[in-house]
């Protein structure tokens, strides 16, 4: 999955559960990558939340 938001720069770190946008600056998240690896052209991220009740844990 490709990150880059080319100039914007707006910060955006993902769309919580309700639909709303979830900054980097909010309550709660946690920068996983270093700045100088934000920069790089190929980015991939996983997200894994809540789905272990319906699919069972491995």
């Amino acid at each position: 999955m490709n990150l880059d938001q080319g100039n914007r720069n707006n910060g955006l770190f993902a769309v919580g559960a309700t639909g709303i946008p979830v900054a980097l600056s909010s309550t709660g998240v946690t920068v996983v990558s270093g700045a100088t690896s934000r920069r790089n052209d190929t980015e991939f991220a996983v997200v894994r939340a809540g789905i272990n009740y319906k699919f069972g844990s491995y």
